[in-house]
């Protein structure tokens, strides 16, 4: 006689959809950092370990999230600090599911600015970057990842409602 097939239950975890904001949201949305712990005017080097050489000491978290780059170590720190600073403001901030967490982006950037290599700056900056743009939960943000064309609908205040038969 075959043996009798019984289903078996077998939970599968539901994976997290993990979110987060771009430097330009936070940029622009000073009052979000509220519950990050940190503030628009804090200085670079009261979070991270910058290199004397690089003259940022003095930059804010804010400054740093205008950055443009340029050549060279300086540049590549420029790319990279820009996303730093809005991966440490997703990781601190207690309503963004960032994968990854304060101390994890504090080590990373300084372990990428103590090594002095553009490369290693530019790739920290690339995995920042892609984290960073996850999609944002915050103050009504488009959260499927950058949507254009849902973004363009909410800059334009278009509302969607459903329609109803009238017979």
């Amino acid at each position: 006689m075959p043996p009798t097939l019984t289903p078996t239950y077998t939970p599968t975890p539901t994976p997290v959809a993990f979110e987060g904001c771009s430097p330009g949201y936070w940029k622009n949305h000073l009052k979000a950092w509220g519950t990050t712990g940190y503030a628009p005017f804090q200085t670079l080097e009261s979070v991270f370990d910058l290199p004397d050489s690089l003259g940022q000491d003095n930059d804010t978290l804010l400054k740093a999230l205008k950055y443009q780059g340029g050549p060279g170590v300086s540049g590549g720190a420029r790319i990279m600090l820009r996303a730093a600073v809005a991966a440490l403001l997703n990781a601190s901030d207690p309503t963004v599911d960032y994968p990854r967490t304060t101390a994890e982006v504090i080590a990373d950037v300084n372990t990428a600015l103590a090594s002095g290599n553009r490369s290693a700056l530019l790739v920290l900056a690339a995995e920042l970057d892609a984290d960073n743009n996850l999609g944002c939960p915050l103050n009504g943000s488009v959260r499927d990842n950058g949507s254009a064309i849902a973004a363009q609908l909410q800059a334009d205040n278009i509302v969607f409602l459903p329609l109803v038969d009238s017979d």
